[in-house]
C-alpha cells in the first residue's frame, strides 16, 4: 500500500479527531470517529456504558479472537491555564490527544481506509474494535467492555502513546484524597491556630520516608513514587488557612505489594485525628508474559514490517488495559507518541511515528485476516 495514501489518511484523521475533542473532551471526539466510521462504510454499534457515555463498537467476523482497543476521551483542552493548542508543524501534529490517545485510533483509522481502498477483506480478520469512554476518569467504558467481550477473543491490544515500544507491565496506582480542617487565627500569630497546612506538610515527609524505605527493602526495578497532584488551602490574606486537601497518587512497581503499601501509608495518616481521607483509585500492577502468543506475534510481525528488533516497556500509568487483564484477557500496550508529554500544553505526535504506527496496524490486519 503507497506509504503516501497511509500517511495522508492518517494525517488527515488526527486532526479531525484532535479539532473535535478540543470542543468536547470526553465525547466530541466520539462523535467525530462514528462520523468517520460511518463515511468508511462500517457499522457502528453504540455500547451504552452510564448516561450519555457509549462505546463504539466494530466487528470484522462473527467470531473476534482478538481486540484493538483504544480510548477517544481526553483531558481538557486546557489544564491550570495553560492550552493545548493544535498547529501542523516540523513534522508534527501538537494539540489535546494527539498522542493520547487520538494519534493510536487515527492509525488504525488510516489501516483500515487503505486496506478497504484496496479491497481487503477486512470482515475475514477476526478482530473487534472498540473505542472507549472515560479512560481519563473512571475507566467505565472499558470496564463495561471487559464484562460484554464474546468468549472467542482471546487477547488484546491496548493503543497508548509508548513509543511504539510493547508495554508487557503495567504499574499499579493508589491514589487519595486527604482533608483536613484547621483552626483559622492571625498570620502573625499562628500559634492562636492550627494550620492544616503544616500537617499536610509533615505528612509527605513522611511518606517520601515510607517511600524511600519500601524501596530499600523490595529493590524494584522500577521504584515506587509518591506524586502529590492537587494542594488547595489557603489564601492571600494574613491568616492561617481554615482547611487544606490534598491529591495524592503512588505508582507501584509490581515487586511491591499494594495491600501493604496501603496498610502502612493509613498508618501514617491516622496518626492525625482531625485528617480524613479517601481511597479514589486502587489497581494492582500486572504482567503479561513474553512468550504469550499474542507477544510473540506481534513482536514477529513488528520486526518483519519495520525491519527493527521490537522494543519492550512498562507503561506506568493505568490504561484501559488494566480492566480486560482483571477479565483474564492478556493484553499489550502499545502504540505511538510520548507519554510523558500528554496531559501537557506541550503535547504532539510525531507524523513519522503516526506512520510507523498506521504500517503496522496495516499488517497486523492483514496477517489476521490471512490466518
Amino acid at each position: 500500500m503507497p506509504r503516501e495514501s497511509l500517511e495522508s489518511a492518517a494525517t488527515g484523521f488526527l486532526w479531525r479527531l484532535v479539532k473535535a475533542a478540543s470542543a468536547d473532551p470526553s465525547r466530541g471526539a466520539g462523535k467525530e470517529l462514528e462520523g468517520i466510521l460511518e463515511e468508511m462504510g462500517f457499522r457502528v454499534e453504540r455500547q451504552a456504558v452510564e448516561g450519555e457515555l457509549s462505546n463504539l463498537i466494530v466487528s470484522l467476523g462473527k467470531h473476534p479472537a482478538v481486540l484493538i482497543t483504544a480510548h477517544y476521551d481526553t483531558v481538557p483542552e486546557e489544564i491550570e491555564g495553560q492550552r493545548a493548542e493544535m498547529r501542523l508543524t516540523e513534522g508534527r501534529i501538537y494539540g489535546r490527544g494527539s498522542c493520547d490517545a487520538l494519534g493510536s485510533i487515527a492509525a488504525l483509522l488510516a489501516a483500515l481506509h487503505c486496506l478497504k481502498e484496496e479491497r481487503f477483506p477486512l470482515q475475514g480478520c477476526g478482530v473487534l474494535l472498540a473505542f472507549t469512554a472515560d479512560e481519563e476518569e473512571e475507566g467505565r467504558g472499558s470496564l463495561k467492555l471487559a464484562e460484554t467481550l464474546p468468549a472467542s477473543v482471546k487477547g488484546a491490544l491496548v493503543l497508548e502513546p509508548t513509543h511504539l515500544a510493547f508495554a508487557l507491565v503495567e504499574l499499579g496506582t493508589l491514589e487519595y484524597r486527604l482533608k483536613i480542617k484547621g483552626l483559622t487565627a492571625h498570620g502573625s500569630m499562628p500559634e492562636r491556630g492550627r494550620n492544616p497546612l503544616e500537617v499536610l506538610l509533615h505528612l509527605m515527609g513522611e511518606t517520601a520516608g515510607l517511600v524511600r524505605e519500601m524501596n530499600r527493602q523490595f529493590s524494584p526495578s522500577i521504584p515506587l513514587v509518591a506524586v502529590p497532584l492537587m494542594v488547595r488551602g489557603g489564601s492571600e490574606a494574613l491568616a492561617v488557612p481554615a482547611e487544606a486537601e490534598l491529591k495524592l497518587d503512588f505508582r507501584v512497581p509490581p515487586e511491591i505489594p499494594l495491600g501493604l503499601l496501603r496498610e502502612r501509608f493509613q498508618d501514617l495518616a491516622g496518626r492525625y485525628a482531625e485528617l480524613r481521607y479517601e481511597v479514589l483509585e486502587e489497581a494492582p500492577p500486572f504482567a503479561v508474559e513474553k512468550e504469550a502468543p499474542l507477544v510473540r506475534l506481534l513482536a514477529a510481525l513488528y520486526e518483519r514490517v519495520t525491519g527493527e528488533k521490537p522494543r519492550f516497556s512498562v507503561m506506568p500509568s493505568w490504561t484501559d488495559a488494566h480492566n480486560l487483564h482483571a477479565r483474564g484477557i492478556p493484553t499489550v500496550i502499545w502504540g505511538p507518541g510520548d507519554l510523558g508529554i500528554a496531559h501537557t500544553d506541550r503535547e504532539h505526535l510525531e507524523l513519522a511515528e503516526l506512520l510507523q504506527a498506521a504500517e503496522f496496524l496495516a499488517a497486523l490486519l492483514c496477517h489476521l485476516g490471512e490466518v
